[in-house]
């Protein structure tokens, strides 16, 4: 996977107020695995991924793995970790998915990266 098109937009609040910043995407390649259980195609009960990625101009590689449990079959739960040269991080999510409409949240609890949260929801058409 090859990333690095395009802008990205920051809140940034380490200034008086809080400002909305763009910024480039820095260019990055990456290869992982991932893995099902059952493999055959229909409700997955647990999905486990692998994967390194290199920042093009940057030394060292970004290790990730992975683990999605599906308790239920709408529900799935998500915990994962990265280690950078230098810094690792724990981050871990929930989600709510049906055929049309799915709702993420996720969170990195205060690590050697950055703390965030993340929201996202992908509607089908």
């Amino acid at each position: 996977m090859y990333t690095g098109i395009g802008s990205r937009i920051d809140i940034r609040r380490d200034q008086p107020g809080t400002a909305l910043v763009t910024e480039p995407v820095p260019a990055s390649l990456g290869l992982g695995l991932s893995l099902q259980y059952p493999s055959f195609v229909g409700r997955r009960l647990l999905v486990l991924e692998v994967a390194d990625e290199k920042s093009i101009g940057e030394s060292g590689s970004r290790y990730k793995v992975g683990l999605e449990i599906y308790p239920v079959g709408t529900i799935a739960l998500r915990a994962g970790y990265i280690a950078l040269p230098g810094a690792s991080a724990a981050h871990y999510g929930a989600g709510f998915i049906t055929k049309r409409i799915e709702i993420d949240y996720a969170i990195s609890p205060g690590n050697d990266i950055s703390q965030f949260h993340e929201i996202s929801l992908l509607i089908g058409l």
